[in-house]
């Protein structure tokens, strides 16, 4: 019944995505579970959770009741047969409600939980959670508690979320840790940037959230897996962020070269396998117009902004989930059409902006698209690269720009 009780806990404190794991649990709890300032995770496995935890459950409720309702098998859990009365309630601990958003939901967090701790061919559709879980033993509902806080903890400390401050918004990597008010007397959870270097801390912001941006659903984020994976595997030896930077660019240079590939690569494969893959790579699937994947577009961005973070220091990735023709398909009166589809559905003349402003702007000239954003503060960098040569864009303007986007991206033409 202990047990049940501790998986319990985890399970309370996994499940609220808009906050920190380490709310989940009392003060004294937090200490032995997460480090003397609550920023670590200090535990071997689930017994070693269970006894940290150290949880003073009221010994007088009916625990027959409970034993017979659950079997202690996740199905059991997650169909909310076992009953279990205590509950965490931090409500005297002074704890202010959170601020941030996450990019996943819990369904789906389980999914990716699953997918490394058991079986990497699970599919990433919460559909079929509960066909997904099968009938294990005590043991594995253990191994996979453990799991489940330990990957909860990497994903709070190492994976963007949304910041919600003062009307404002915006991507952060932050970890949480314990602040002493001494005024009052008190201990509670404050934020900080993840990693203490400010340009190391940013860059993988940068990088997270260019994953996130495309790929907003929160199915099929093999993205975040792979991510997660590698938290979960090297996080013993300590997350550097050279290290995990390095990794993040190589996962997003394979996710770029699948898209560009003629022979199938599996997503799996390409997460959790170290080895090399051989991709044939057909440059002509940048030249598609709206079919180009969203992917490709920002991870350029990301190449850019990395090149020269100072001159784009207003561009942060957003949901751009439009392409635009820049040179339009079908232009206004009085302004000609380019004939040839080669060149209108060029890489070198397409870009990502929202779906309302591709609204507004679709059928303008370059230079019309120039005047609306007066600020220069654009909605992808290859835009406002566009947009210098917007007063003269012209068919020798697409295809240079195209030759130099290439270059970027590591594809000579």
């Amino acid at each position: 019944n202990n047990d049940k009780k501790v998986f319990n806990n985890i399970w309370e404190a996994c499940s609220d995505m808009y906050r920190y794991v380490q709310f989940g649990f009392s003060p004294n709890a937090r200490t032995e579970i997460f480090g003397s300032d609550w920023n670590g995770f200090q535990c071997e496995d689930f017994n070693d959770i269970a006894k940290k935890i150290n949880l003073k459950y009221d010994q007088k409720g009916d625990n027959k009741t409970n034993k017979e309702k659950c079997n202690f098998t996740i199905d059991a859990i997650i169909n909310g047969e076992c009953e279990f009365e205590d509950k965490i309630d931090n409500k005297e601990n002074n704890d202010q409600p959170d601020r941030f958003t996450s990019p996943i939901d819990f369904s789906n967090f389980l999914l990716h939980v699953l997918k490394i701790t058991v079986d990497n061919k699970i599919p990433l559709d919460d559909k079929g959670l509960l066909d997904t879980f099968k009938e294990y033993d005590e043991n594995y509902v253990k191994e996979f508690g453990y799991n489940l806080l330990k990957i909860r903890f990497l994903f709070d400390n190492y994976v963007i979320k949304r910041e919600y401050t003062a009307d404002k918004d915006k991507w952060s990597l932050k970890q949480a840790y314990k602040y002493k008010y001494k005024k009052k007397n008190q201990e509670n959870i404050q934020y900080k940037n993840r990693f203490t270097d400010e340009n190391s801390n940013k860059q993988i912001l940068m990088i997270l959230s260019m994953f996130h941006v495309s790929n907003p659903s929160q199915i099929y984020k093999y993205w975040l897996t792979g991510v997660l994976n590698y938290l979960f595997l090297n996080y013993k030896n300590g997350i550097g962020p050279k290290e995990y930077l390095i990794y993040l660019e190589s996962l997003a240079n394979k996710f770029f070269k699948r898209y560009l590939s003629t022979n199938e690569i599996n997503y799996n494969e390409l997460i959790f396998l170290p080895c090399s893959f051989t991709y044939s790579i057909d440059i002509n699937l940048l030249d598609q117009g709206t079919s180009v994947e969203h992917f490709i577009f920002n991870y350029l961005d990301y190449l850019l902004w990395k090149y020269d973070p100072d001159k784009y220091n207003y561009f942060n990735f957003s949901f751009s989930n439009s392409v635009e023709h820049f040179y339009p398909q079908n232009p206004i009166e009085g302004h000609p059409k380019i004939e040839k589809e080669e060149i209108l559905n060029s890489f070198g003349n397409l870009c990502l902006i929202s779906m309302s402003k591709n609204a507004k702007l679709n059928n303008h000239p370059p230079k019309s698209k120039k005047a609306y954003y007066p600020n220069n503060e654009y909605d992808s960098i290859k835009q406002h690269i566009m947009m210098e040569q917007a007063d003269n864009w012209s068919e020798e303007q697409i295809k240079k720009h195209k030759s130099n986007m290439l270059k970027v991206l590591g594809l000579k033409k």
